[in-house]
């Protein structure tokens, strides 16, 4: 038992003896303890080799890398040189981007022309509460002098009506003049009211000075008389003071007249008539650019004017002819705005950038040279008198409004009777014309049956929940792009209305009304009426031949009670 014991732990110190020298020849290699040892080979492989010395090695491979990195930077000095010695070729250099002309737009150009009036202490003008002042006492007032007959002028005297082919010269020419009320003036936001007028041929020289009341020899120009009376401020200075407020009349090539006094008002009819200066006040203060016109977008920057010099020549105003005999129902009409339309808002993308699209699409659009085209082609649809009923041509039905639609007018202007579009007339063809007559009996009944028609569709569409459009409406553009939403514009009141047959003036713009049984239809008033502001055909003569004798016979008396006193 004992010698079994001894043995076992003899063996015991031997295997620890053969381990310990194990881990001796292994760290003298250097070999892993997990890795297999160089002491067991296997079977058929050689004996290990003898050992180097590490130190060497390493300090062998920390030199290497110092010639390595030391050439590697002396290279890159090398190629910094050759680079800075190189010739660079030249930067371009960033160009400045072209400083658009900020945008002017009417009110402001407007507002920039009166506070050059307002401070100037030479220019006289009429104030707003003036005019309205006299837009009452001089209500209904017959003028001395008598107002041309034109119902067919010359080719010379006709109004240039324009469309998208007409040049910029035409555009300046046609006689129609801005008015602006600009009432409180001192406040950061000035009230500016616009609207449109234009000169008549009037010689202002022969007015009577007692009776007439004129303010020198300016031309006369008619306009609409609503916009005067809204355009006092709202809200009235405190203490009683009245605020700086002025009257202008803008062409359209920049020339600024000013507004001297009121002749003469017909407040049933919404007519005025007024006195300009004799010469412009202002002046373009730069040219305008070729083919365009003062107020285009974006092309003068201010100041815009400035005053008028003696030296400087300006071509008088057009005046425009007027006819006493109003246009039948259903003939084509121009009607005139100063500002025209947006073209951003009714253009259609069309050969040539210009817009002239199908009829009744207005005339009224910027071009692709920019130009504005201002007339827009209506059509008469019927008279009315001072109580809303129809009135007919040629009767002693008192004439007292004009309606007329935009031709080819969007559905959603049209007349509705429960959300159906109301066929509008057409015009007789040439087969209807030479058809043989029929009976009343027999138009009483088609006009029956199309009231029943457009009745029965009116129920049908109430109890329907979608209303049904009709074929009429389907074919029309619903409003989109070309089409303008409201005829006439704003600013066109006092516009002429004008006869595309005969060139002459026929009425007056005074506006747009709309309803669901008539739709939206522009209001304007014939020119007839203005002719109620002048002496008779033939009276002026008279009148003013009676009024030089009169003054005639007193110096006489005179003179010949002076000789009596001497006797």
């Amino acid at each position: 038992m004992t010698s079994s014991l001894a043995f076992a732990s003899g063996l015991r110190r031997s295997s620890l003896l053969q381990h310990q020298h194990t881990l001796i020849f292994r760290r003298s290699y250097a070999t892993p303890i997990n890795s297999k040892s160089s002491l067991e080979p296997a079977l058929g492989t050689a004996p290990p080799s003898t050992p180097t010395d590490t130190h060497s090695i390493n300090r062998e491979r920390w030199l290497n890398n110092i010639s390595s990195s030391s050439s590697t930077t002396n290279n890159n000095i090398q190629k910094a040189k050759e680079t800075l010695l190189r010739t660079a070729p030249p930067q371009q250099q960033p160009q400045p981007k072209p400083q658009q002309t900020p945008t002017h737009t009417l009110r402001e150009r407007v507002l920039e022309a009166a506070r050059i009036i307002a401070h100037s202490s030479t220019t006289s003008t009429a104030t707003v509460e003036h005019l309205q002042e006299r837009y009452n006492t001089r209500a209904g007032k017959q003028l001395t002098i008598e107002l041309p007959y034109e119902s067919t002028p010359t080719p010379e005297r006709r109004v240039p009506g324009t469309s998208p082919s007409s040049t910029a010269q035409a555009d300046e020419d046609d006689g129609v003049l801005l008015l602006a009320y600009i009432s409180d003036l001192d406040a950061s936001r000035p009230k500016v009211s616009l609207c449109s007028a234009f000169p008549i041929a009037v010689d202002a020289s022969q007015l009577d000075p007692v009776e007439d009341e004129p303010v020198g020899q300016g031309a006369l120009a008619i306009t609409c008389a609503h916009t005067l009376t809204t355009a006092l401020p709202e809200h009235p200075s405190k203490g009683g003071e009245q605020t700086p407020s002025v009257a202008l009349a803008l062409t359209r090539r920049g020339h600024v007249y000013a507004v001297r006094t009121l002749l003469s008002s017909l407040p049933q009819s919404d007519i005025l008539l007024l006195q300009l200066s004799e010469q412009p006040i202002l002046s373009p203060s730069k040219p305008a650019p070729q083919g365009q016109g003062f107020f285009a977008r974006n092309r003068i920057a201010p100041p815009s004017f400035a005053p008028t010099s003696h030296e400087h020549v300006v071509p008088s105003l057009r005046t425009l002819p007027l006819s006493p005999y109003p246009a039948q129902p259903d003939e084509v009409i121009l009607v005139s705005s100063f500002d025209g339309w947006d073209a951003s808002a009714h253009s259609q993308n069309s050969p040539g950038g210009a817009y002239d699209a199908a009829e009744g699409s207005g005339r009224a659009v910027v071009d692709s040279k920019g130009a504005m085209k201002r007339w827009g082609e209506a059509r008469i649809l019927e008279y009315k008198d001072g109580a809303g009923r129809e009135a007919r041509v040629g009767t002693y039905d008192d004439l007292h409004q004009l309606d007329f639609r935009l031709l080819s007018a969007p559905a959603h202007n049209r007349p509705k009777i429960a959300s159906v579009t109301v066929p509008m007339p057409t015009s007789s063809s040439e087969a209807e014309v030479n058809q043989p007559f029929t009976s009343p009996n027999q138009d009483l009944n088609l006009n029956l049956r199309d009231g029943m028609n457009l009745l029965n569709r009116s129920l049908a569409n109430l109890s329907s929940p979608t209303p049904s459009k009709s074929p009429a409406e389907s074919q029309q553009p619903q409003g989109g792009a070309g089409t303008p939403s409201a005829f006439p514009p704003p600013g066109s009141s006092g516009g002429p209305i004008v006869s595309s047959r005969d060139g002459s003036v026929v009425g007056v713009v005074r506006g747009s009304r709309s309803s669901v049984l008539e739709g939206h239809r522009g209001d304007g008033v014939p020119a007839e009426k203005i002719f109620e502001m002048f002496a008779l055909p033939g009276l002026g003569k008279k009148i003013l031949a009676a009024r030089k004798k009169g003054t005639s016979g007193k110096s006489s008396e005179g003179e010949q009670k002076a000789e009596v006193k001497l006797g």
